[in-house]
């Protein structure tokens, strides 16, 4: 959504949340079609916005199956070409037809994953970071104050748990 249609869509949003929550005084004083024209206003712009992106989205979707259909359609007459002339027997050309549209498919496919993979090489990045970092101590170190006997007393007093949300 653009910037614009997010701000409409947060001001009617405040606008329902403020409408329910006071939604006593507005069925007092008889205001519901007051406010649901109100709604309906800040709703325009959104919903504006929403249908030319739908009208990109579908734009963007049917030259897509077009596109497809074509690539395909020239690749048989292609082949249908070169089996005419010869050049190539039905055979071979159905190897290298599913060849060619299922290695178009992958590369399609990890076309779509490589914002994924940029984030998780990052992901890596950092943790690899983190572990090459220098320590002022680092743990296979044995140097250090090593006590011959540990003993520790731990009192837990005066502790009271309340769950408000809970009925007692």
């Amino acid at each position: 959504m653009s910037r614009k249609a997010m701000k409409s869509q947060v001001e009617s949003s405040k606008l329902a949340a403020e409408a329910v929550s006071n939604l006593s005084t507005i069925t007092a004083f008889s205001s519901q079609i007051r406010i649901l024209r109100m709604l309906g206003e800040t709703q325009k712009e959104p919903m504006r916005e929403s249908i030319r992106q739908a009208w990109y989205a579908g734009f963007g979707l049917g030259f897509s199956q077009c596109l497809t259909g074509c690539v395909w359609a020239l690749s048989y007459w292609y082949g249908a070409k070169l089996i005419s002339e010869g050049q190539l027997d039905a055979k071979a050309f159905y190897h290298m037809y599913l060849i060619l549209i299922s290695t178009g498919r992958v590369i399609a496919e990890a076309g779509t994953m490589t914002n994924d993979l940029s984030k998780g090489f990052d992901a890596v990045k950092s943790v690899f970071t983190i572990l090459d970092r220098y320590t002022s101590r680092e743990p296979e170190e044995s140097d250090g104050i090593k006590p011959d006997i540990i003993t520790g007393h731990v009192a837990i007093c005066d502790v009271h748990f309340a769950y408000p949300a809970r009925p007692t």
